[in-house]
C-alpha cells in the first residue's frame, strides 16, 4: 500500500510509520524508564559493597588494635598465666572478627543476589516490551529470513529472523494458521502435479560412469524452505518426518541461479551440487514460488520473540538497554523529520494513503499526543527523543522557510533511510525477463516472496509475488 506525505508529495513509505511511530515511543519509554531503575540497581549495589568492605575493615582494624594492646601489656614468662590469658584473648578476638566478617559478606551476598534479580527483572521487562513491540512491527531497515523446518511428519515449525543495521537481531515464533498451505506437512505433487529433472547418477557395476537421468521429484515431502536475501533453499525427503533421501535445491540472485545435489538416507551428499539445465531451473523455480507465496502469507502470524540480541549480547543481559532506544531513535529521526517537514500543520504529522485512483485517506497525529506518551519520563530522559523533532516549529506549508536550511525540492522526495524496503535483485528465470524496475522482487527465485530488507510492519515483510 503506497503513502503520500502530508503536502502530497509521494514517499517511500509503504506502512503507516505514524502507528509505528506511537507504539516505538511507547517502547522507548518503557525501556528508558526499566533502564533508569537497573542504574539505581546498580548504584544501590555499589553502595552496599562499599558499605561492607567498610564494615569488614573497621573490624579488622578492631581486631589489630586488640591484639596491639594486647601484646603491648606486661605478660611475665611465656609459661605465666598472664601470658596465657593474651594468648587466648588475641585468638578469641581475633575468631570473632573473622566470625563478623564472614557475617557481613554473606550478608552481602544475599543483598547482592537481590539486586541481581530487580536487574534480571527490569532486563526481562525490556525484552517484553521489544516483543509487542516487533510482534506489530519491523524495525526500520531489518533484513528478515523465514524458515520453516517439518517436525514429527505432522507440521512445520516456522522462524523470522530479523537483522538491522545498528545491531539488533531478533528471532520470532511464528504460529502457522490452519488455513495454510504449512499447516502440515507439504509432499510436492499437493504443489506440482508432476515434477522431473535431469540429475547426474553413477552407473555400472564395474565401471562407474556419471549420466544424467529422469529424477521424479512430485512424491518427495518439503523437509525445510528457507527464504533468505540473496539466496534460498529448500529441502525434499521422502518421508514426511523430512528423513530418507531427498534433494537440496539453492535458489540465488546471481549465477548460477539453481543448483541441487541429492542427499542420502543419512544427508549424506550422493553426488556434488550441479548447475540445473534451463528447463529444469525453470520447473523448481516454479515450485519455489509457490512455496514461497504460501510461505509469504504467514509472516503477520507472529507468535513470541525467541531471542533478541544486541551486538551480539542478549538484551536480557545488556547492561544499557537504554542504548537500544537511541539507536532506533537515530534510525528513525530523519522519517520522523521528513513527515513533519512535508506536513502542513506545523503542529501535527501527517501522512495519506492511496485508497484508490481518486480517493485517499488523510493519517494523522498530533505532536503534543506524541509528547504525552513521553509524560512518565523525568525531563532527562526525554531528550533522549529529541532527534525526532517533536518539539520543532513550522514545517514545509508555514510561512516561515523549511527546517534544515532545505527548499522544498520540486520532484520526488529524496529517498529517506529507513522508510522503504529496499528493491533486492530478484533470480531472473533462464531464457526469461527479469521483472521492471520498481517490481517487487526477492531474495529467491523471481516472483517469491521477499526475505530482505523491509518496512517497519509485518505487512511489508516477505511479500507475495
Amino acid at each position: 500500500m503506497s503513502y503520500l506525505y502530508g503536502d502530497s508529495s509521494p514517499s517511500t513509505l509503504q506502512i503507516n510509520f505514524i502507528d509505528f511511530l506511537r507504539d516505538a515511543l511507547e517502547f522507548g519509554v518503557q525501556v528508558l524508564l526499566a533502564d533508569q531503575r537497573i542504574r539505581e540497581t546498580r548504584a544501590e549495589a555499589l553502595a552496599l559493597q562499599k558499605k561492607a568492605d567498610q564494615e569488614a575493615e573497621r573490624l579488622e582494624k578492631l581486631g589489630g588494635v586488640l591484639t596491639m594492646a594486647i601484646e603491648g601489656a606486661p605478660a611475665g614468662d611465656a609459661d605465666s598465666h598472664t601470658a596465657r590469658c593474651a594468648q587466648a584473648i588475641v585468638k578469641s578476638a581475633g575468631d570473632l572478627v573473622r566470625a563478623e566478617v564472614e557475617k557481613v559478606r554473606s550478608a552481602l551476598t544475599s543483598e547482592l543476589s537481590k539486586v541481581d534479580g530487580k536487574m534480571a527483572t527490569e532486563r526481562a521487562a525490556c525484552a517484553r516490551a521489544l516483543e509487542t513491540l516487533l510482534l506489530k512491527h519491523d524495525l526500520p531497515d531489518t533484513t528478515l529470513g523465514l524458515t520453516l523446518h517439518a517436525i514429527g511428519g505432522t507440521r512445520y515449525g516456522a522462524r523470522l529472523r530479523g537483522t538491522t543495521p545498528f545491531g539488533v537481531d531478533s528471532v520470532i515464533d511464528i504460529d502457522i494458521p490452519s488455513s495454510s498451505l504449512f499447516a502440515h506437512v507439504v509432499r510436492v505433487d499437493r504443489v506440482l502435479e508432476r515434477l522431473e529433472v535431469q540429475a547426474p547418477e553413477s552407473v555400472g557395476l564395474l565401471h562407474k560412469e556419471v549420466r544424467m537421468r529422469s529424477h521424479r521429484l512430485e512424491r518427495h515431502h518439503v523437509a525445510e524452505l528457507t527464504i533468505g536475501t540473496t539466496e534460498s533453499t529448500l529441502k525434499l525427503r521422502a518421508a514426511p518426518e523430512g528423513a530418507g533421501a531427498g534433494y537440496d535445491i539453492t535458489l540465488r540472485a546471481e549465477p548460477p541461479h539453481v543448483r541441487l545435489m541429492r542427499v542420502g538416507e543419512r544427508d549424506e551428499p550422493t553426488g556434488p551440487h550441479f548447475d540445473v539445465v534451463d528447463a529444469d531451473a525453470v520447473k523448481l523455480q516454479t515450485l519455489y514460488e509457490k512455496l514461497a507465496a504460501a510461505a509469504g502469507d504467514i509472516v503477520k502470524s507472529r507468535k513470541a520473540l525467541v531471542d533478541a540480541m544486541v551486538d551480539g549480547q542478549p538484551l536480557r543481559q545488556h547492561e544499557r538497554p537504554a542504548e537500544l532506544v537511541e539507536r532506533l531513535v537515530a534510525s528513525m529521526a530523519p522519517v520522523v523529520q521528513e513527515i513533519a517537514w512535508r506536513s502542513l500543520s506545523p503542529s501535527e504529522l501527517v501522512l495519506k494513503r492511496l485508497l484508490s485512483d481518486d480517493r485517499r485517506e488523510e493519517i494523522f497525529v498530533a505532536k503534543a499526543e506524541l509528547k504525552r506518551k513521553l509524560e512518565p519520563l523525568p525531563e532527562h530522559l526525554r531528550r533522549a527523543f529529541d532527534p525526532l523533532g517533536l518539539d520543532s516549529g513550522p514545517s514545509a506549508g508555514a510561512e516561515s522557510p523549511p527546517r534544515r536550511g532545505r527548499s522544498i525540492p520540486p520532484g520526488p522526495p529524496p529517498a529517506v533511510k529507513g522508510a522503504t524496503p529496499p528493491v533486492g535483485q530478484p533470480i531472473p528465470r533462464p531464457h526469461a525477463p527479469t521483472p521492471a524496475s520498481g517490481q517487487p522482487a526477492v531474495g529467491g527465485p523471481s516472483g517469491g516472496p521477499s526475505a530482505g530488507k523491509n518496512d517497519t510492519g509485518p505487512e511489508a515483510a516477505l511479500p507475495k509475488p
